[in-house]
């Protein structure tokens, strides 16, 4: 999981709503602390800068930015589970899901090819 387009899908997810909570930000770099892909980085800046990279963005046009990452991504099936674990807690960080998340949730996991039979925790 050594691509940054992990942290896009996050953040992706994370302004689905169009609000960036600090629970959320909280969560996002949590799970960058852990990732050794990300050792020694100072994750903070790395977030600020992709979170003001999407700020310029149309936020559409964000998904055709992360469609062209998300096609040179390759996880394994756990990797992929894990990720989707992680889009589930950032979407019930601020303890409301939107459909606006849902929505996102639905679209990254389509990228991730996760077979729609997948039983996630949340629910809008």
């Amino acid at each position: 999981m050594e691509n940054p387009a992990i942290v896009y899908l996050y953040l992706y997810l994370a302004i689905a709503d169009k609000e960036f909570s600090e629970k959320e930000a909280s969560i996002i770099l949590s799970k960058l602390k852990k990732n050794p892909a990300f050792a020694g980085m100072d994750t903070g800046c790395f977030v600020d800068d992709i979170y003001q990279n999407f700020l310029r963005l149309p936020f559409d046009n964000v998904m055709v930015y992360l469609e062209n990452y998300m096609m040179e991504v390759k996880l394994t099936e756990t990797e992929r589970t894990s990720v989707i674990n992680d889009l589930e807690e950032i979407m019930e960080a601020d303890g409301v899901i939107r459909k606006e998340e849902m929505m996102a949730f639905q679209r990254i996991k389509k990228y991730l090819a996760i077979n729609n039979n997948y039983q996630y925790r949340a629910s809008a």
